[in-house]
């Protein structure tokens, strides 16, 4: 996957409008960032933050959003764990709900 500009700029707006939980892991350093961003179109009831989503699957050619037989089986699914992330040097706890599991593998750069 390459990041475009564009493609910056939705993942930037969208971590913007994320919750607070979702915003450490939201990041153009997570490779897994737009398997995070799945986690959180799922349960978001935000149009606008989901058409900014959506709009990001679209430029990253990625069809996982619109696409069930792609989307993530419920199995991969992290349910209320709470993750420890350090954050600008600062250990916080973060409880994050439905952020999908995947190996990096799947991701090319």
């Amino acid at each position: 996957m390459q990041y475009t500009k564009v493609l910056i700029d939705l993942i930037q707006a969208a971590r913007k409008k994320a919750p607070q939980e979702y915003k450490s892991v939201i990041k153009l350093t997570n490779p897994d960032v737009l398997t995070v961003l799945i986690g959180l179109y799922k349960q978001t009831d935000d149009n606008s933050l989901k058409d900014i989503i959506r709009e990001a699957f679209v430029e990253a050619d990625d069809d996982r959003i619109d696409n069930p037989q792609r989307n993530l089986a419920d199995s991969d699914i992290v349910n209320s764990e709470q993750l420890s992330r350090a954050d600008d040097g600062k250990e916080q706890k973060v409880n994050i709900d439905a952020i999908p599991v995947v190996a990096s593998d799947h991701i090319s750069f």
